[in-house]
């Protein structure tokens, strides 16, 4: 789906939803070592309205968000990246909308999930132009996952990805995300208002990220496109990039 500029313009985003992206680093409290630093925004859907506050200029508050943040990234190493086996899966669907914008807008881009199997956990890393478009925020409002699952959204600016990892709470039995489509998440760009016309492409990304540990050793792993079922059976989804067309004022 494609959405003009001007729709886009006029929409206003949800407050106590919208969530945008912060600098942490979170430190391990039994060696403390710096294993994270990055742009990152977390929240459990129960509950979210509660836990966030919209402060005009500032970020939002999240209380023991480093906690939950480090307790994420645990589950997600457990969940996600290790599992009993892989399969490439045609049932499993990420896509990104294509939307119009001009230089100087703040635009949603919806992240889309079309799943006729149960799936527990899935992350998706999103590549984008930092020339033309800035991560600005992400909110979950609307979402096929169900609260039985946590949030996290995170900013690297190094490797210029958006990531988006949902992860289900460790009850039994394992909550899964059943829908044959809906909106995963969206994203919200701000488009620089020097970008030249043209489309700014969202697509998915490889990269081999890492962590260094107390023991003097750098472990790696793959920061990819990924799903798990509720056994843990890792699930590669297809995938359509999306993005955003454009366009300068003078036109």
């Amino acid at each position: 789906m494609t959405d003009t500029g001007a729709g886009n313009r006029d929409r206003k985003k949800p407050k106590d939803l919208r969530m945008p992206l912060s600098f942490r680093s979170i430190r391990n409290k039994q060696t403390g070592d710096m294993y994270v630093q990055e742009m990152y925004a977390v929240s459990n859907r129960t509950g979210m309205n509660n836990q966030l506050r919209h402060r005009r200029g500032t970020s939002l508050g999240f209380g023991s968000g480093i906690r939950t943040v480090a307790l994420i990234l645990l589950i997600a190493g457990a969940i996600v990246s290790i599992s009993s086996s892989t399969t490439i899966s045609e049932q499993l669907t990420v896509s990104v909308d294509s939307v119009d914008g001009m230089p100087g807008d703040l635009l949603p881009v919806r992240i889309l999930l079309d799943n006729s199997l149960p799936i527990a956990s899935i992350k998706v890393p999103l590549r984008f132009n930092p020339g033309a478009l800035f991560p600005d925020s992400v909110t979950f409002a609307g979402s096929t996952v169900n609260p039985d699952h946590q949030y996290l959204a995170t900013f690297s600016s190094d490797s210029n990805l958006v990531r988006i990892l949902v992860l289900p709470t460790l009850t039994k039995p394992m909550p899964v995300i059943n829908d044959p489509g809906g909106l995963l998440a969206t994203i919200w760009f701000s488009v620089s208002p020097f970008a030249v016309d043209g489309f700014s492409e969202l697509d998915t990304a490889w990269v081999l990220d890492s962590i260094s540990s107390s023991d003097g050793y750098m472990y790696y792993y793959p920061e990819e496109l990924q799903a798990s079922d509720a056994h843990g059976t890792q699930l590669y989804p297809d995938f359509r990039p999306g993005g955003i067309l454009i366009r300068t004022r003078s036109r």
